[in-house]
């Protein structure tokens, strides 16, 4: 996706592209190069049969119509036939993790020193069979961003599809991500990627977890919505919580909720400046038909409006 979050928008704080993934926001937008699979794409249309038989490629590979003898591999990935896991690049990281119940710890070069620009990792977490990747960061986060087009340019990426060819969920900016992300498959790749500058970077930690279970029942009930913090406007979030039960270990996904509520539009009374008809004074209240103007402030009722970021749509202020 060459268009990023908030291309053409009106204002600079509000998206024009909303991912069905939240995750995947900044994700979108890049335009360095074309991606792993455009590249495939025009590989398999117009160059499929110069080689004359196709490799048992791996991890989303395929084989390379200039090099008949090799696989070409997505990001994260080397070998013949993508077998292997790419190794770190400027610095001795990354590799193959086999995880087990406990929590295993990632992390950028040196953390929590910086790291240094041009440096790479890559690691292909691996859960038993019949089990998941879970992964959580945690500690200081801070990589490299573009605030204003909500874009990345150092980040971590996260794959986790059935299809690691497939560009996965970007992390970059300050604060530190609060997703608890699941693999869909047995293992997992992460991407350390810092081509501009330095920074602190990122930890995080990760476990295998079965694929089946009582993950729902680990929960209390939610509680009740709290109070919305604001009346209109879409301005306000409400919250609730849940407990975890278990005596030992943490419970799978978050404990929190966080939702906009209120989107009616404000309105009331504004306080304004406008031109009013007044006495001229003097000589000129003598000529008849003569108007004065002069510029005074002015309460009267508001237009409907919305918070910064949301529009009026049908009534309701949304995004």
């Amino acid at each position: 996706m060459h268009y990023r979050s908030k291309a053409f928008g009106r204002y600079d704080d509000l998206f024009t592209l909303n991912t069905n993934i939240a995750d995947y926001q900044k994700t979108i937008g890049q335009r360095d190069q074309l991606s792993f699979n455009d590249i495939r794409l025009m590989n398999v249309i117009y160059c499929r049969n110069v080689c004359p038989r196709r490799l048992p490629c791996q991890r989303g590979g395929y084989t390379d119509p200039r090099r008949c003898d090799r696989c070409r591999c997505p990001d994260g990935f080397t070998g013949q036939y993508c077998e292997q896991v790419m190794p770190g690049y400027g610095v001795d990281c990354g590799g193959r993790l086999h995880l087990s119940s406990g929590w295993t710890r990632i992390s950028s070069p040196g953390y929590p020193a910086e790291f240094r620009e041009g440096q790479e990792c890559s690691w292909l977490l691996v859960a038993p069979r019949g089990q998941r990747v879970q992964l959580r960061f945690y500690g200081e986060f801070e990589m490299y961003c573009k605030v204003r087009h909500s874009l990345c340019m150092d980040y971590i990426e996260i794959r986790n599809s059935t299809d690691f060819a497939n560009t996965g969920m970007r992390y970059c900016c300050y604060g530190t991500p609060k997703s608890t992300i699941m693999s869909a498959t047995e293992d997992m790749l992460v991407l350390f990627r810092s081509f501009y500058r330095s920074g602190k970077g990122f930890q995080a930690q990760a476990r295998a977890v079965p694929i089946y279970g009582a993950l729902v029942e680990e929960w209390s009930d939610w509680s009740a919505w709290s109070e919305c913090s604001a009346t209109c406007g879409a301005c306000g979030t409400r919250t609730r919580t849940r407990t975890c039960s278990l005596t030992s270990g943490d419970c799978l996904g978050r404990n929190t909720q966080s939702e906009i509520c209120n989107d009616v539009p404000c309105s009331g009374l504004c306080t304004t400046k406008k031109l009013v008809e007044t006495r001229c004074g003097g000589l000129l209240d003598l000529i008849g038909g003569l108007k004065c103007k002069q510029e005074r402030t002015v309460i009267e009722p508001c237009h409907e409006r919305c918070c910064s970021g949301f529009t009026l749509s049908q009534g309701r202020c949304v995004r």
